[in-house]
C-alpha cells in the first residue's frame, strides 16, 4: 500500500509539472552500508538516484529494489556542488538525509526512527561521492 501511494505521489507530481519545467538529473554510486530512507531499510550496493524536480527515484542496481521520496531544497555546504549523497549516522544506524547534484542540495526529512534516534546518540555526517549517468 505504502509503494502504491509513492508511486501516485511521483506520477501526480511529474504530471503536475509543464514538460519544459520537468529537469530530471540521473546519478549513480555505490554505498558501502545499509541505510534507511523514510521507514524503509535499503541493503549496501550499487545505487542508481534519478532527481525530478523536488522527488527523487533510488534503486538498487542489483536487487532492482526502488523507492521514491520527496525531497526538501537546501542550501549547499561550503558552495560545493560534486555530486554526492549525505547520511545521518547515530551508532550503527544510517540514515540518508540529502542528495547533492550540480543544481543545489536536496533534503530528505528526518524519519520518525531517526527523530528518535537523535535524542541519545552522536551524529556523525557521512558523505559518498556520485557520477552523473
Amino acid at each position: 500500500m505504502k509503494k502504491m501511494l509513492l508511486c501516485s505521489a511521483f506520477l501526480f507530481a511529474a504530471l503536475a509539472l509543464p514538460a519544459g519545467a520537468q529537469s530530471k538529473k540521473s546519478l549513480r554510486g555505490d554505498i558501502p552500508f545499509e541505510f534507511s530512507v523514510g521507514s524503509y531499510t535499503l541493503p549496501a550496493g550499487s545505487y542508481s538516484i534519478e532527481l525530478k524536480e523536488n522527488l527523487m527515484w533510488l534503486t538498487n542496481s542489483e536487487t532492482g529494489q526502488s523507492m521514491a521520496a520527496t525531497l526538501l531544497p537546501t542550501s549547499s555546504a561550503n558552495g560545493n556542488t560534486e555530486p554526492a549523497i549525505e547520511f545521518h549516522k547515530y551508532g550503527d544506524k544510517v540514515f540518508l538525509s540529502a542528495v547533492r547534484a550540480s543544481d543545489g542540495s536536496h533534503g530528505l526529512p528526518p524519519s520518525k526512527s531517526e527523530r528518535e534516534m537523535s535524542k541519545g546518540a552522536t551524529l556523525a555526517a557521512v558523505r559518498v561521492g556520485l557520477t552523473s549517468k
